[in-house]
């Protein structure tokens, strides 16, 4: 599978009739009706690596329309419904595909090309009617290409590829730091997602840690950037939120609440005698005993605040510590005893929430605790601390025990899976700049979204910006680092659309897929054109292209520089000024533009002019005592 094409006939007050070529594969056009479909040689199949199919690149200034693009590319079907919904008048679009052999398919925003006066005329739908094919926005339709005739075959991709043998599947993953975006809805997964069209995942927020710890070790050593202490913490946390209760607790109950947590501290630690000489033994004892304290206490309390006031109380609360203290206190001082109480506190926790949402707090904690027992006692620093020394090769189990934190946070806000893994496990990642962290993000949650699907699959990356605020230095290597991620992943198809609004990506990029989106002065609609002139060329010249900046010095300085020509040009000056201006003058790095401004500044000063005029006439005097006293008096 292979993206094709979007065509968008208008979306909003943004872009209309303009189209974009994702592969080098093909040429296609849509022109006065006709979708031209051009089967072309690529001559660079492989640039990128075997495995990765194209990549595009959508350049312009903020605001130009990048993420809308991007957004039209990446929305997930109830974002596109919603998106969509009564609006074909404003916001109609479509995008192509190649399937297999001769097999294409289209994501459709309306029927509009498939019927009416403004189809597509070499559309053939076989007298299917609408409502049996496109009968709902974002039905995906498949069509066969006969003699440059798409010839209507059925519809939903999924059901037709598993019926034809192709079991491939697709998936976009949407990578942006924009999480106000109004176009998607981060909370929200529909089922049909996948059915429909090709399935789309968001990745907005959260570190994926195990990809962060594996990219950490790869890029030990390798430059200046990633010199730095490469340390991941994980971190018992729960002393600092073991008091903090819901605000809907009466202050009795809170009192209560703080009497028990000392009260149960004591009673855990003389069933269970920790091992201080052991420190790996120690941090678990310890970890079992404040998490059945926090997810009782805590936890607990706070959903049996949740019920109605008549089915709540102080009273509610003593009966079930009691209860819990009498297990508590009939156990022996083994772990499995701990096990069995702290799965009763999760059991309780997840049972009572459940009366408004459903958890699960009992299996998140379960597999993080088995995880945490697996590693190895090296890694257990102190009796709340766990330290990864991220300079030494990977551990298998390090990665396993991030992999399950990533798996259960990432669950931690969504229904069915709630849990509050964050509350007792900290995880602290060495310090950074700002441009090290989101590179260092952009690039562990690519890595997640191609090792979530399947060997033999497809994956359209679809990457916001990743060149925002990291160093020049790493903007310039971003392609290359993105790249040898990529190509380890051999047996996924790979497929990178990305947007920037700087020169240091573009340069790696072959041409015919790099698109400049700019405004139009006169509508303020935005136009889509091939840019063919950036692969390879010296980003100093790139940046001299006022399509990346408007000129090359920073806007106070080129005020300052306009605003000293006009008044060397046109004003009356006093001699102190003009010594002030000098030495502006005098600070300008750029020789050319130096050299320009002491032009008008010579010709402006009375006095250099007057030396000049001196200058001259005592090349005609001969006396060679009046030329020694006139040059010693110029020179004074």
């Amino acid at each position: 599978m292979e993206l094709l094409y979007l065509y968008i006939k208008r979306y909003d007050d943004v872009f209309e009739n303009q189209q974009i070529n994702f592969s080098s594969n093909y040429n296609i056009e849509y022109k006065d009706g006709c979708l031209n479909i051009e089967y072309k040689n690529n001559n660079m199949k492989g640039y990128y690596g075997d495995n990765i199919k194209n990549i595009t690149l959508l350049h312009g200034k903020n605001g130009a329309g990048k993420s809308t693009l991007l957004d039209l590319l990446g929305m997930r079907l109830d974002d596109r419904r919603r998106n969509s919904h009564r609006k074909e008048n404003r916001r109609s679009y479509f995008l192509m595909y190649h399937l297999y052999d001769n097999y294409y398919g289209f994501e459709f925003s309306d029927s509009s090309y498939i019927e009416g006066d403004q189809k597509i005329t070499n559309i053939n739908m076989h007298g299917i009617e609408v409502r049996q094919s496109l009968y709902k926005p974002w039905v995906s339709l498949i069509f066969s290409l006969e003699d440059n005739k798409l010839v209507y075959k059925n519809n939903f991709f999924k059901r037709w590829m598993e019926e034809n043998g192709e079991r491939a599947e697709t998936r976009y993953a949407y990578i942006t730091e924009d999480k106000y975006n109004s176009r998607i809805n981060s909370n929200f997964v529909s089922e049909d997602d996948g059915e429909y069209i090709f399935a789309r995942k968001y990745y907005i927020n959260g570190i994926c840690y195990e990809y962060l710890y594996k990219y950490l070790i790869y890029m030990k050593n390798k430059d200046e950037f990633w010199r730095l202490n490469k340390n991941i913490d994980i971190i018992n946390i729960i002393k600092d939120e073991l008091s903090v209760f819901r605000n809907e607790i009466d202050d009795e109950t809170e009192e209560y609440l703080d009497e028990k947590i000392d009260e149960l501290d004591k009673i855990l630690k003389d069933s269970l005698n920790l091992d201080e000489e052991n420190i790996k033994a120690e941090f678990i004892s310890r970890f079992y005993i404040e998490l059945i304290e926090y997810y009782f206490l805590n936890r607990f309390s706070g959903w049996i605040w949740n019920r109605e006031p008549e089915s709540r109380g102080i009273d509610i609360l003593q009966e079930k510590y009691e209860k819990l203290v009498s297990r508590i206190e009939t156990m022996s001082e083994d772990e499995e005893c701990f096990d069995e109480i702290l799965n009763y506190v999760l059991n309780k926790v997840d049972t009572e929430a459940r009366r408004t949402v459903q958890t699960n707090e009992q299996m998140a904690i379960s597999e993080m605790l088995n995880v945490i027992k697996e590693l190895p006692e090296k890694y257990f620093k102190t009796n709340r601390k766990i330290r990864i020394d991220c300079n030494e090769p990977i551990e298998e189990k390090v990665s396993n025990l991030l992999r399950v934190y990533d798996f259960i946070y990432r669950g931690k806000d969504n229904e069915g899976s709630i849990n509050t893994i964050d509350n007792v496990l900290g995880i602290i990642v060495p310090e950074m700049s700002e441009g090290q962290r989101v590179f260092l993000d952009i690039i562990s949650k690519v890595t997640l979204a191609v090792d979530e699907i399947e060997n033999g699959d497809n994956i359209v990356l679809l990457i916001d910006e990743p060149d925002r605020a990291i160093h020049p230095e790493l903007a310039r290597n971003f392609i290359d680092i993105l790249l040898r991620n990529l190509n380890e992943c051999q047996e996924r198809t790979i497929q990178v659309v990305l947007s920037s609004h700087s020169p240091f990506i573009v340069t790696d990029i072959l041409p015919e897929n790099v698109y400049a989106i700019t405004k139009e002065e006169s509508n303020n609609k935005s136009i889509i054109k091939q840019k063919q002139d950036t692969f390879a060329t010296n980003i100093y010249y790139l940046l001299m292209d006022t399509f990346m900046l408007e000129n090359t010095f920073g806007k106070y300085s080129y005020d300052k520089i306009k605003d000293v020509i006009k008044r060397l040009k046109y004003d009356e000056i006093e001699e102190q000024e003009l010594n002030s201006i000098k030495g502006f003058i005098d600070r300008i790095g750029e020789k050319t533009v130096r050299k320009k401004l002491l032009e008008l500044y010579y010709a402006k000063d009375r006095r250099y002019v007057e030396k000049q005029k001196i200058s001259q006439e005592i090349l005609h005097i001969d006396d060679e005592e009046k030329l020694r006293k006139i040059k010693r008096i110029l020179d004074e």
